[in-house]
């Protein structure tokens, strides 16, 4: 992961200073959380065990040479690191967003798409297959 500071000296004060940060994550540690119902959106970087809440979605790009590709995180307006707080993780985080704000976008799980769709089939042909 890095994190990079624009050089240009026009953007505001110490409010705006999050908000310069950019967040370059492998896509081995990134994980998309979601958009909140306040339109910001979370990403997770393992690596780091840090949450970035942005204003924009994820960029995602090939570094030369690179074998995976890696995810930019710009418009940064809050950094939580999850060391600070004691025994929670991103899964808390979910939960904290859900019941704090609640989500308007979450990633698809897969898994669970799937096996309910096969359960629904299952049951509309009374469970013979």
């Amino acid at each position: 992961m890095s994190v990079q500071t624009p050089t240009d000296e026009s953007v505001s004060e110490e409010q705006d200073e999050q908000r310069q940060v950019t967040a370059e994550i492998s896509g081995s540690f990134y994980k998309w959380l979601g958009r909140d119902a306040a339109g910001r959106f979370h990403h997770y970087d393992k690596s780091e065990d840090t949450v970035y809440i942005s204003e924009s979605e994820q960029e995602r790009f090939l570094p030369d040479g690179a074998g995976v590709f890696w995810f930019r995180v710009s418009d940064i307006v809050r950094v939580e690191h999850m060391d600070d707080y004691d025994g929670l993780d991103v899964d808390d985080w979910e939960v904290f967003v859900a019941d704090d704000l609640g989500w308007d976008a979450t990633p698809t799980n897969l898994t669970a798409t799937i096996f309910g769709a096969v359960e629904g089939d299952l049951e509309r042909d009374g469970g013979h297959r």
